[in-house]
């Protein structure tokens, strides 16, 4: 029963999205990020602590404000997208789409090289998917959280799994994301939050030791795979920017540690230097040191 009264509000939700103009819907928007830094205590403390964490106590309190508001209303954004796009037509997305670095998946693909697409929560990671398989033409294989209401995740799932993409679970996809590449697809990985100790390796992030998953390192050494940092941002309420950066290569040395080690570095630098340029979008609420610093979110 529950299941089906969240479903009839995510339908009204997503009428008045698709009725509403963007202005309005932009306003909205900024109107919810200032009800939940108001209301959301618990996330703001996160997210301060992660500020503070990050830029060594160097940000004053109103710029800290600034970037969690805008985080918020990019949340919010996003699952105005997650509608919009739930049915959107190719050459609908393709039209409000820009890319950037195209030419490096382009050269991949003609030399047939397998590609493992790294990213984080910036931006809009969940139009992201669906952007990169409708230009590139490529079969995608990401790995996404699903979630507990299963009316909505189906949903969500129908969204992200357009244009010869598909999601799959967290647990066991290592063997699904093997599977893909032997089929030659390409995979997608979100490599940015914190994970168990058993899960990940210790990296440096911001300066700072935190744990990061290794799976597209481990990939990328097996199948001498290209890794490719992507990135979706805004460049208005309802369009987007995807860019492509340069292949990061494991090497394969005797020292299998030692490459993996150092590839899954190389992503976590990566992820750095794009939310240095634009720390507003990125998912401050995440308690991403929370492994090897927890003392700093009490």
């Amino acid at each position: 029963m529950l299941d089906t009264i969240y479903l009839l509000l995510f339908r009204i939700f997503g009428f008045l999205i698709k009725v509403l103009p963007n202005f309005v819907l932009s306003s909205f928007a900024k109107l919810l990020s200032k009800a939940a830094y108001g209301l959301d205590k618990k996330h703001v403390k996160i997210a301060n602590a992660n500020l503070d964490f990050a830029f060594d106590n160097t940000m004053d309190r109103q710029r800290k404000k600034e970037i969690i508001l805008l985080a918020y209303e990019n949340l919010v954004k996003n699952l105005v997208g997650i509608v919009k796009n739930l049915e959107i037509q190719k050459a609908a997305l393709l039209a409000k789409t820009e890319y950037e670095g195209l030419e490096i998946i382009q050269k991949l693909q003609s030399a047939n090289k397998n590609i493992i697409f790294v990213t984080a929560h910036y931006g809009n990671w969940e139009a992201m998917g669906k952007c990169v398989a409708a230009k590139t033409g490529l079969k995608l294989v990401a790995v996404g959280r699903e979630l507990d209401v299963k009316s909505l995740n189906d949903a969500l799932k129908r969204s992200r799994e357009r244009f010869d993409s598909e999601l799959i679970s967290k647990h066991g996809a290592m063997r699904k994301l093997v599977k893909a590449l032997k089929e030659q697809k390409a995979v997608g990985i979100l490599v940015d939050q914190n994970t168990a100790d058993d899960e990940g390796l210790i990296v440096s992030f911001f300066g700072k030791e935190a744990r990061q998953t290794p799976v597209a390192s481990v990939l990328a050494r097996r199948f001498e795979a290209a890794i490719i940092p992507v990135f979706c941002e805004y460049t208005g309420f309802d369009s987007y920017k995807i860019t492509f950066y340069e292949p990061i290569y494991s090497q394969k040395t005797d020292d299998i540690e030692g490459d993996i080690l150092e590839c899954t570095q190389a992503q976590s630098n990566a992820i750095e230097r794009q939310i240095r340029k634009n720390p507003d979008v990125w998912f401050w609420f995440h308690k991403r040191w929370k492994n090897r610093y927890e003392g700093i979110y009490k």
